[in-house]
């Protein structure tokens, strides 16, 4: 896959914990504290801390730095420690605060900018202040490969691959094995569209597997590639073989696939998931997949053929029902829809978003047509008291009262016996 989440790593080296063989190049910020007894307690808190990291204790541990940085507040290294701490945590703001505090006191931290960078991109969506942050640090060291590599990533994220490319090249230049770096160029040539960039493409998927000949990645674009380009035999061969490195590369796949669907990017989820399909057509988690990625963009019937396939594999799998009744729903097919809603409630009887969507297509049918359908529902489950209510409803809407109020009474017997006569 290209470099989006769970498939690149990012070339930071510093944004791990400060150990305490690192404190040591750092001392000299406590001993900028103008009262020497916090200097020392500020130093025991920070030991203090580090040890309950290492031990898993992160409440307890930003509790020490609390008290560490209520004596030396201005001092970036606790700032920037603590920082990590609320990374790992999740606290995403909170961390992204630190860093901007050790950073106001240290123009020059490297290691805060970066880590910075990494939650604006990674967690906060934000790769225009990522950006902003790599270039910082470029600046402060433009010789670090890292940064021309992290920046890189952002920038194709920002669909500028050109621009990629060219970090990629100078992480390439300040470090020649930097394999990694040329999968990503690799990646981001590929997305260029012209002969020449695909060569080189091929060329950087080339070099990174000599480099890294147990990742599957290299093989896994560089099978992409090939399948865009109409290879088909040749992205076959290379897809098996970035299975054959990595068994659970179908699962990873249709994560992402799904991450690229909650980012409503339904055009490249549906091309993971149909690369998934590829490699493991008996796989009915892509089937659904996709077909939800179709149904977003108005592709009906490519959607629908997709729920079938996957009801076929997974029949026993209540959310595909559940997707293609929402599917025909969206097509207008309320009959359709209300018999998928239908073998939802059977396979999971609590399912409330399967009966709210079956009576709202009731609903939307011809009141005749949705008796007779509420009738037959009934036939199949006349314990179900919504359908009662419902079809008292329409019957009152036909002025059909003494029919409305036997279906009334009904319901409340069912909803009676099935709430005491479990």
């Amino acid at each position: 896959m290209d470099n989006s989440r769970g498939f690149y790593k990012r070339g930071d080296a510093a944004k791990n914990f400060l150990k305490e063989e690192d404190f040591k190049n750092r001392r000299g910020d406590f001993e900028k504290i103008s009262e020497p007894e916090n200097e020392v307690t500020a130093e025991k808190l920070f030991h203090e801390a580090n040890a309950l990291v290492y031990a898993g204790e992160f409440g307890d541990a930003i509790k020490k730095y609390d008290a560490a940085i209520n004596l030396c507040p201005n001092n970036a290294t606790l700032r920037y420690n603590r920082g990590i701490i609320f990374r790992e945590t999740g606290e995403h703001a909170k961390a992204v605060d630190d860093f901007t505090a050790a950073i106001n006191l240290e123009p020059g931290y490297i290691s805060a900018y970066s880590a910075r960078a990494a939650i604006y991109d990674d967690k906060m969506d934000l790769p225009e202040l990522a950006f902003a942050d790599y270039s910082t640090i470029i600046e402060l060291n433009p010789t670090r490969a890292a940064s021309y590599y992290d920046r890189g990533i952002v920038l194709d994220k920002l669909k500028m691959p050109e621009a990629a490319v060219a970090d990629y090249s100078k992480a390439i230049e300040l470090n020649p094995n930097y394999e990694l770096a040329y999968l990503n160029r690799g990646v981001a040539r590929g997305k260029l569209e012209n002969n020449d960039a695909a060569l080189d493409a091929f060329a950087d998927f080339a070099k990174a597997i000599e480099l890294a000949p147990e990742d599957f990645k290299p093989y896994f674009n560089r099978g992409k590639l090939y399948r865009t380009l109409g290879y088909k035999e040749r992205a076959t061969k290379d897809f098996a073989k970035a299975v054959e490195l990595n068994p659970n590369l179908i699962s990873i796949l249709n994560s992402e696939g799904y991450r690229l669907f909650d980012k409503k990017n339904f055009a490249e989820a549906t091309e993971l998931f149909s690369i998934a399909i590829e490699i493991a057509p008996k796989d009915a988690t892509a089937y659904v997949g996709r077909g939800c990625a179709y149904d977003e963009l108005k592709i009906s019937d490519a959607a629908l053929a997709d729920f079938d396939k996957a009801i076929e594999l997974a029949p026993e799998d209540f959310l595909t029902w559940y997707n293609r009744g929402l599917a025909y729903k969206n097509t207008g097919n309320y009959e359709r829809a209300i018999e998928d809603f239908n073998q939802v409630i059977e396979l999971k009887p609590d399912s409330q978003p399967a009966r709210k969507n079956r009576e709202i297509c009731l609903k939307k049918l011809p009141p005749e047509v949705a008796i007779k359908i509420c009738c037959k529902c009934l036939e199949l489950n006349p314990s179900d008291y919504e359908l009662y209510f419902l079809r008292g409803e329409i019957h009152f809407q036909l002025k059909n009262y003494e029919a409305a109020l036997a279906d009334r009474y009904e319901a409340q017997r069912c909803r009676f016996a099935k709430k005491f006569f479990k």
